[in-house]
């Protein structure tokens, strides 16, 4: 199309001229002709159209009813192509031909390709589309439906017209001889038939255009009010719509351009009369409704042509042209298509696919970023997204098909390495803590968890527990109900073990601050109500965070430069804490802080306490290890400059601090009570395998286990074993 010149300044100037659209005065049909990838390229000078022409004798001897706008077709309530449609048609080929088997009882000649016009208005009544939307073979889209007309319309009616229907010339005898495989894309350019032949009438049925029936008189005209060939609408909804306009090459110069424009414009102005005139020569009509009213164009024999656009459309309707269509048309696909079925025996079910796989090498054009299209995986173990790239459309030449490559992902997968290993630990960490949780149980009566006690014990291993999950919830593409329950877990979690381990100090710091034991005495009761306000306190600061900041999933869309395009890709991730509501933040934390340091300073006063409550020295070491967790985890986190860093960093901590404080905190206790039990159950066998004798069922003293192989002290907490005594 480098050779045309596009007219859009033209038509803009023409606009600032007339304050009239040009395109106002073309048929709206005329519009998806010359406007071509976005561009006018040409101004309309006539009409191609095809009618369907018969003889009234032949019909009359028949008793056919004639073709619309004549016959009684249709009714108040339903247009004429429902029943005169193509089925009707081959019935009527049918039957004529039964009648008079040595005459034609169907033919055509055309212009130029036309058996695609023929193919074209035949399928479309059957919504199926030569071009689709991807600019692409329309016809598989709806394949089976097209092998039902072929065997019902196509066959009957090209098999009546013999041989006489495809051009008899060397390039078409060489296809049909050739015995060996021809790939679609090589398949031979047979020319046309001679467009110079006009009809001189037909015996039965016809479908051609006004051009090529010019020679012949038509019933109806003011001269043949009695002619025996009559014009009437083509079968079904659609027929062909075609044309020719008037270009400006784009090898001149600007001023010669201008001077052409001037002429087009005095071409078609209706004052001129040249479009009549021009129309007159070739019995082809104007493509402007404003000339349907003048003398001639509004005289009868014209009415069916004119009523027969209504129902016309272009092939490549409703997408524009483009300039692969003219090499389309000099290819002859259907031609080829139906020669393979009719003349080479090939199926008709590979017919097509070889007439999709010519068109669409044909319409391919040189490749460009408009032709292909990319797709994005998830998550990859790298933590990366692959982006592939593919072609949407065959083209040739042109640039290459872009080489994949990766984006970042917007979250930690759960197969990337780090994610994986995060939720592995954390998995393990739970099994664990539910390990603890089955044996502080199984020991519950003995002395160990009983003074533990066993309910806040089990309150910190739950806290672990919920730490755990929210590193899982925090992995992997995230969505509202995970990035909530993170939340939750994470502050639930820290309140449960941090509130478990500080009410404990406190009741020993109350217990022991004074010398006398009954001093200052407070009760477990009282510790659960801290607890309870704590979990209390935290959960409506969590329900106004929630609420708040909903929606806690935060959508956006990000953008990535492939050569001239910008491919675009959603990215899916959980509020950061910029994004959120600070009040509510502040919230959601600073119970657990405040507790946190009450904590460390029961820690502080507790450090003192004599060696045989050294239980004191576990939770303490808790509490700092828990402290120092955090501590270094902010900074970390502050200044990390990726999602991936910051992920590891929140993850690790919160694994390994709640893995080494609950373990901490519960194996003395596991192995006091394990030891406590064995004791025990030597007692009842023999009380003289103890070196001091139990009279009841709690040790008061330090004593030995010969068969356990250590000493335990009154406190049930600290051991030496015989190799390290």
């Amino acid at each position: 199309m480098k050779d045309i010149a596009i007219l859009d300044s033209f038509f803009d100037q023409y606009l600032n001229d007339t304050h009239e659209p040009l395109t106002d005065s073309f048929l709206k049909q005329v519009y998806y002709d010359y406007n071509i990838d976005s561009h006018f390229m040409a101004v309309p000078l006539i009409l191609d159209i095809r009618l369907l022409y018969f003889n009234r004798t032949t019909f009359d001897r028949l008793q056919l009813n004639y073709p619309p706008p004549y016959g009684n077709w249709g009714s108040y309530s339903k247009p004429y192509y429902d029943d005169w449609n193509w089925e009707k048609f081959v019935e009527y080929v049918n039957i004529i031909n039964q009648n008079f088997p040595d005459q034609d009882s169907f033919s055509f000649t055309g212009q130029y390709d036309e058996e695609m016009k023929l193919f074209h208005m035949i399928i479309r009544n059957y919504f199926i589309e030569t071009i689709d939307e991807n600019k692409t073979c329309g016809y598989l889209n709806n394949k089976e439906r097209l092998l039902e007309i072929i065997e019902k319309i196509i066959k009957p009616i090209f098999s009546k017209l013999g041989d006489k229907w495809y051009p008899n010339n060397k390039e078409t005898m060489s296809f049909l001889n050739n015995k060996t495989y021809i790939e679609p894309e090589n398949l031979p350019r047979i020319c046309c038939r001679d467009t110079s032949e006009y009809s001189n009438g037909v015996f039965g049925i016809t479908i051609d255009s006004p051009n090529s029936m010019r020679k012949v008189k038509l019933y109806g005209e003011k001269s043949n009010q009695n002619g025996e060939i009559a014009a009437g609408y083509i079968p079904g909804s659609t027929s062909y719509l075609g044309g020719s306009g008037i270009a400006i090459t784009s090898y001149i110069s600007d001023y010669l351009k201008k001077v052409a424009w001037k002429f087009i414009l005095k071409l078609i102005d209706p004052i001129n009369g040249y479009l009549t005139d021009i129309g007159r020569a070739t019995n082809m009509m104007p493509p402007y409704d404003s000339l349907y009213d003048i003398k001639f164009w509004n005289e009868e024999q014209w009415n069916i042509p004119k009523n027969q656009i209504r129902h016309s459309l272009q092939i490549q309707y409703p997408r524009q042209t483009f300039p692969e269509f003219g090499e389309l048309e000099d290819r002859h696909i259907i031609r080829l298509m139906i020669l393979e079925i009719l003349k080479k025996n090939i199926e008709p079910s590979e017919a097509i696919d070889r007439c999709c796989k010519l068109m669409n090498s044909i319409l391919a054009g040189a490749c460009s970023d408009e032709h292909w299209s990319y797709s994005i995986g998830d998550c990859s173990s790298f933590n990366n997204r692959k982006v592939t790239f593919n072609w949407i459309n065959s083209c040739k030449g042109g640039i290459p098909l872009p080489k994949d490559t990766t984006i970042s992902c917007s979250y930690i997968s759960f197969r990337s390495g780090i994610g994986g290993s995060m939720v592995v630990f954390s998995v393990l960490g739970i099994m664990i803590s539910l390990i603890y949780i089955f044996l502080f149980l199984r020991y519950k009566n003995t002395e160990p968890i009983k003074k533990a006690p066993l309910n806040f014990s089990l309150i910190v291993i739950l806290g672990s527990i919920l730490n755990y999950a929210s590193v899982i919830f925090s992995t992997g593409n995230p969505d509202e109900f995970k990035c909530i329950l993170n939340k939750w877990f994470l502050i639930i979690g820290l309140s449960l073990a941090f509130g478990g381990l500080t009410v404990k100090l406190k009741k020993v710091y109350v217990i022991y601050k004074k010398r006398e034991l009954n001093q200052g005495y407070i009760s477990d009761v009282k510790l659960y109500r801290i607890l309870i306000g704590l979990i209390a306190l935290n959960t409506i600061a969590l329900i106004f965070w929630t609420s708040f900041n909903s929606p806690i999933v935060s959508k956006s869309t990000n953008e990535e430069r492939i050569n001239s395009r910008v491919i675009q890709y959603d990215v899916t991730r959980c509020k950061n804490p910029r994004e959120q509501n600070i009040v509510t933040l502040f919230f959601i934390y600073i119970f657990n802080i405040v507790i946190l340091l009450y904590g460390l300073w029961l820690s502080y006063k507790t450090w003192t306490i004599p060696q045989s409550y050294t239980e004191t020295k576990f939770v303490g070491t808790c509490i700092f290890i828990s402290t120092l967790g955090i501590f270094i985890a902010i900074p970390l986190i502050w200044f990390s400059y990726t999602d991936e860093i910051n992920y590891l960093i929140k993850s690790l901590i919160l694994n390994f601090s709640t893995a080494v404080t609950v373990s901490v905190y519960c194996v003395p206790k596991i192995r006091a009570a394990y030891y406590y039990s064995a004791l025990l159950l030597k007692k009842k066998d023999s009380n003289e395998l103890l070196v001091n004798d139990l009279s009841n069922d709690k040790i008061t003293e330090s004593v030995c286990c010969p068969n356990c192989g250590a000493l335990i002290t009154s406190n049930l907490n600290q051991f030496e074993t015989q190799e390290t005594r």
